[in-house]
C-alpha cells in the first residue's frame, strides 16, 4: 500500500495531501484486503501526511491541485495520476466512535497543519 502521492517538478517534489479522514478511506477501499475498516487501520501501520511529505518541496491538495498548481506557479513533470484519483464523498459512514477514536492521534497533525476537518 502507498500512502504518499507526489508530483515531481524542476525544484523537487510536491506532496499532494487530502482530507486525512477520506485518505484512509480511499486506502482501505483500494487495498482489497477488506477484513473490516477497523482491523485494516490496526494492522496498516498508517502515517500522517505531515509525516509522509515533511521533504517536499511543495504541498498541494488533491480536492484543488489544478487551481493550487496555477498559484504556485509550477508546472509539474506528470500530473496524470491526480486524474485517476477518486475521492470517498462518503468517508463519513466508514466511521465508527472506534475508528474515530483510533485514527484521532494520526490524523491530529494534518487536521492542525492542513486545516481540514471531520
Amino acid at each position: 500500500m502507498n500512502q504518499s502521492l507526489y508530483l515531481e517538478y524542476d525544484n523537487g517534489s510536491i506532496g499532494v495531501i487530502r482530507n486525512p479522514y477520506e485518505r484512509i478511506v480511499a486506502l482501505y477501499r483500494s487495498s482489497w484486503d477488506w477484513i473490516g475498516f477497523d482491523k485494516w487501520i490496526e494492522k496498516s501501520n498508517l502515517k500522517s501526511q505531515v509525516e509522509l511529505y515533511k521533504n517536499c518541496s511543495e504541498i498541494i491538495t488533491l480536492e484543488h491541485w489544478e487551481q493550487d498548481l496555477i498559484a504556485l506557479d509550477i508546472v509539474p513533470k506528470n500530473s496524470s495520476i491526480l486524474m485517476e484519483q477518486t475521492i470517498a464523498e462518503d468517508y463519513r459512514r466508514w466511521y465508527t466512535n472506534k475508528s474515530l477514536n483510533m485514527t484521532a492521534v494520526l490524523v491530529k497533525p494534518d487536521l492542525d497543519t492542513y486545516g481540514y476537518s471531520y
